[in-house]
């Protein structure tokens, strides 16, 4: 089994991150399908996706890799010149 670090945040929501290959693992630089969590991290924030506030302007990649133009929600009123 390979060992992993798993990160739980505030938000209820956990992920993993590999720390050491098991033997067989190794040989082929893939991890194996069993997960033995090595270590459990308690970050004491929300994860990256539920931190972000409304109306901030979150870039998206597409398939190429290149940013997706993006709109923020925004108030309603004239605007600044």
């Amino acid at each position: 089994m390979c060992h992993w670090y798993s990160h739980q945040y505030t938000c209820k929501h956990v992920t993993y991150a590999l720390g050491k290959y098991c033997t067989r693992g190794g040989l082929v630089q893939t991890p194996c399908k069993k997960k033995n969590i090595w270590q459990t991290i308690r970050m004491g924030e929300p994860c990256e996706d539920c931190a972000v506030p409304e109306g901030r302007v979150v870039s998206v990649a597409d398939e190429c890799g290149m940013p997706k133009a993006t709109k923020t929600k925004m108030s309603k009123g004239k605007a600044k010149r």
